[in-house]
């Protein structure tokens, strides 16, 4: 039995001035201000905690430096979850001297292997049951000691250029895609992200019949996803160029990684009633019209089915309301022809059709 629908919402992106430098105090202060808004992108009312719209933010200060910013969705099961942006600032106070965990203990780069967190950049991540008191961001617990995050993984590089950042919420997950004027988006997804598609709770699913995960990914490339060799040749076939997305763990794809990849992505997600990780791949169904880049055409939506990266690859469930679709430049709002909106566009630029998730809204 499915999960609701999420009923994605876009929150309006918050462009900077190019002559701002944009310091991870600035970058997550403008995160906590967009969260606290009153209306979305068609002009809607937004009501904190209602619908799909977030608790109110929070904010982890440390002399003048914002260093985290947690909130929670409106809507909440027994299995109570949260999400941090965060990060120590280049220069200034800083809390503790502490490293934070970063998502399966490392962050990938396109060229130079496994690298550590980095103090400036942005970090997202997961937690759960994080019903407890918020005590420190760099911590495994941040909610104290029933609390588990999955570790961070990048939301951005924090880029000299910052030039858009863009929020999608909706009742149990939340996105924000980031872009520069030289540069391909990068975008970080996270909640209860995937629906293990049963009706009996067991271990296949949390007691809330759900899987909670992140999914980030420090560029966008093309968007156009590909199978590593780590895989067996059942997953690597490609059918149209986006029939593997390589949301896998801590990996990238090898040294053959060309020029239209997903970059430095990672797809985890706890394993159900346990404290340890799934990395995650997975498949869209194939579809041979799908990479049909006619704008007038209909917009063809794909389930996206997801896996665990293991020697069985084992089906685990699907993306919740998140789907592939045709060819589309990013930050897209996509409207029926009585004007109802459909849903929202993540691609690699908005100059360019390329390969597209699609945030469904209803």
């Amino acid at each position: 039995m499915s999960l609701q629908p999420l009923e994605w919402r876009k929150l309006p992106a918050r462009t900077f001035d190019i002559n701002i430098t944009a310091t991870s105090s600035y970058f997550l202060n403008t995160i906590y201000d967009m969260l606290t808004g009153s209306f979305y992108s068609d002009g809607s009312a937004r009501v904190i905690g209602s619908g799909s719209a977030w608790q109110m933010p929070t904010k982890f200060v440390t002399g003048s430096n914002t260093e985290a910013v947690y909130i929670f969705p409106g809507f909440q099961t027994e299995i109570s979850q949260s999400v941090i942006f965060a990060s120590k600032s280049i220069t200034g106070a800083s809390s503790s001297a502490g490293v934070p965990t970063v998502t399966g203990s490392r962050i990938t780069t396109i060229s130079a292997g496994p690298v550590v967190y980095s103090t400036g950049s942005i970090y997202g991540a997961l937690v759960k049951n994080a019903s407890g008191s918020f005590t420190e961001w760099t911590s495994r617990h941040p909610f104290g000691s029933g609390s588990y995050s999955t570790g961070y993984a990048s939301v951005t590089l924090m880029p000299s250029g910052l030039d858009k950042i863009v929020i999608y919420e909706s009742k149990e997950t939340i996105a924000v895609v980031t872009q520069t004027a030289t540069a391909n988006a990068q975008v970080f997804i996270a909640g209860a992200i995937i629906d293990p598609e049963q009706t009996v709770t067991s271990i296949e699913a949390e007691s809330d019949n759900r899987l909670y995960g992140l999914i980030s990914a420090s560029e966008l490339k093309n968007a156009s996803f590909y199978a590593y060799s780590g895989f067996t040749s059942t997953f690597m076939t490609a059918f149209d160029n986006f029939t593997l997305l390589n949301w896998a763990g801590d990996y990238e794809g090898g040294s053959s990684v060309g020029s239209n990849n997903f970059r430095g992505v990672k797809f985890v997600a706890f394993q159900p009633q346990s404290n340890s990780f799934l990395c995650i791949q997975a498949e869209k169904f194939k579809d041979n019209t799908f990479t049909s880049a006619n704008p007038t055409s209909f917009n063809i939506e794909t389930p996206i089915r997801c896996y665990a990266s293991n020697s069985s690859n084992n089906f685990v469930g699907r993306l919740r309301d998140i789907v592939a679709t045709k060819n589309r430049t990013n930050n897209e709002t996509l409207v029926s022809p009585n004007n109802k909106i459909l849903g929202y566009t993540i691609s690699s630029v908005e100059s360019a059709q390329n390969h597209t998730l699609f945030l469904k809204s209803s």
